[in-house]
């Protein structure tokens, strides 16, 4: 049985009227409508952008996240989790490092 990932977090800063280019967490929550709509590649160009220009902003930690997300969808298991874990070691106690740790520990072995 295929285990289907969760959609993309949202937006840790509930989204906004600016263009995605202009606001990281716009950017993000456009990253989340590419995967939900099954555009992954969009989806993982978008979070490694958001994850390359805002390194130091809580919006990276879910952009590493979302990208083990689009690693898994890809079938890249390595991938998926070097970014589990980006996310688990940006943020050791945050809410995405707990999910990170999930498929961490369950090796998200996609099928």
């Amino acid at each position: 049985m295929t285990e289907t990932p969760p959609p993309p977090p949202d937006s840790p800063s509930g989204g906004s009227a600016v263009p995605p280019a202009a606001d990281p967490a716009a950017r993000l929550a456009a990253a989340n409508l590419d995967y939900r709509a099954g555009r992954w590649r969009d989806a993982g160009r978008e979070y490694r952008a958001v994850l390359d220009g805002q390194p130091g902003r809580a919006v990276a930690v879910a952009a590493a996240y979302n990208l083990g997300l689009v690693a898994v969808r890809a079938g890249t298991p390595a991938a998926a989790r070097e970014r589990f874990q980006e996310a688990v070691d940006r943020d050791p106690g945050g809410r995405w490092a707990g999910a990170g740790r999930g498929w961490l520990g369950r090796g998200q072995q996609p099928a």
